[in-house]
């Protein structure tokens, strides 16, 4: 497990960052990606139930992140009147998302928990920088005094809400004939034109192919079936 020193980008109370007489910052929000989420991934031998989805495809947000190994804190000297030195925790598992590129420079925001002793326990989302095991000097901050984090690289996915979600389903099987149905669904919602029920002869193929997506049936009954995935939609 490699340890990585984080920096946090110190903020007032309100989360603003300390100008004193600094030149300003260049903060630039970083965009997620998109990315499709295919299920089962292709080549993988799966099984489903009379009813279930065989196959599923959508796409979600994808967005860089690190994860936090292990309960930790870190320590910083603040410059404003009052406060001197604020000590920070974090719990394990927490996870900091890629925010913003301030100067250049990598911003991952989370929440944790700030410990200043005039103001008691107080949670202020905060930005950190990491850069291998090396301490780097993220714009706007101020002193690191202690640190015994350790962090790796995470990935956060949210499925798309404007995403249109495809489902291909197992509806059974009677001699050698499969039946599927196909679903469309617009957030929560299926679209009712984009409904249909199909039926396959495997004494012919056992390579059933449906609107661009490919799956190769090794076993089937009437209530269930094992499957590989070749394409997706």
């Amino acid at each position: 497990m490699k340890k990585i020193t984080l920096l946090i980008m110190i903020t007032t109370v309100s989360g603003g960052l300390i100008s004193a007489c600094a030149p300003p910052l260049d903060i630039t929000s970083v965009a997620p990606t998109y990315e499709t989420l295919l299920s089962p991934p292709i080549g993988e031998t799966a099984s489903a139930q009379t009813g279930d989805p065989i196959i599923e495809m959508t796409h979600a947000l994808s967005v860089p992140a690190i994860k936090f190994m292990s309960d930790c804190s870190f320590g910083e000297r603040r410059d404003l009147a009052g406060t001197g030195t604020v000590t920070y925790t974090v719990s394990r598992d927490a996870v900091f998302t890629r925010d913003n590129l301030t100067n250049g420079v990598p911003g991952y925001c989370g929440t944790p928990m700030q410990y200043t002793p005039p103001l008691g326990d107080i949670p202020v989302a905060h930005c950190v920088a990491v850069n291998g095991n090396n301490l780097i000097a993220f714009p706007g901050s101020g002193k690191l005094l202690t640190s015994n984090c350790q962090v790796k690289p995470h990935n956060v996915m949210a499925e798309d809400k404007d995403s249109i979600k495809r489902q291909l389903l197992y509806d059974g099987k009677s001699g050698t004939t499969l039946h599927l149905s196909y679903r469309e669904f617009y957030g929560d919602m299926a679209r009712p034109a984009f409904t249909q029920e199909v039926s396959y002869d495997l004494a012919q193929d056992t390579v059933i192919g449906f609107k661009g997506a490919r799956f190769e049936v090794m076993d089937a009954n009437n209530t269930g079936i094992r499957y590989r995935v070749l394409k997706g939609f």
